[in-house]
């Protein structure tokens, strides 16, 4: 089956599909059911990957969490504390962050002393050729961000 929500926009969309892992007739499967979420929605959230990625770039480039969601605020119908419990679960993911972005930091970039400005920094730096690195980072990493 699938799995609906409303975005950002106040519309219905198929947010994910359900996968069964079969164990009837002797497979091997699990018997659990799985969501495989379509970038851009996020599984649990209202928003989109777009508005997240440039609430996320204002707050890199030195915007408090109000300008940066005021940015967005005209094309984006959530609200700011919406976006202020987004920026809570983000920190609370610095560590899986860190921990999947390990191996793959350049020693030679200089990042911001802040560590979840320098989350930010790092995922820019791994997806530079992409519109959307948030997006990027969490279709490569499946790191489920909020």
């Amino acid at each position: 089956g699938f799995l609906s929500g409303i975005n950002e926009y106040e519309k219905l969309i198929t947010k994910a599909r359900r996968v069964f892992c079969s164990n009837r007739y002797s497979n091997k499967g699990c018997g659990k059911t799985y969501s495989i979420y379509f970038l851009p929605s996020l599984p649990k959230i209202k928003a989109s990957t777009h508005p997240i990625n440039q609430f996320l770039q204002g707050i890199l480039n030195g915007d408090s969490i109000e300008q940066s969601f005021y940015r967005i605020s005209n094309w984006c119908l959530v609200s700011l504390s919406t976006f202020k419990r987004y920026w809570i679960k983000f920190k609370l993911k610095i560590s899986a962050i860190r921990q999947f972005l390990m191996d793959k930091i350049s020693s030679t970039l200089k990042p911001p002393d802040n560590l979840v400005l320098e989350n930010i920094y790092y995922i820019n730096s791994q997806y530079p050729n992409s519109d959307n690195p948030i997006e990027a980072f969490i279709l490569k990493s499946q790191i489920a961000l909020f």
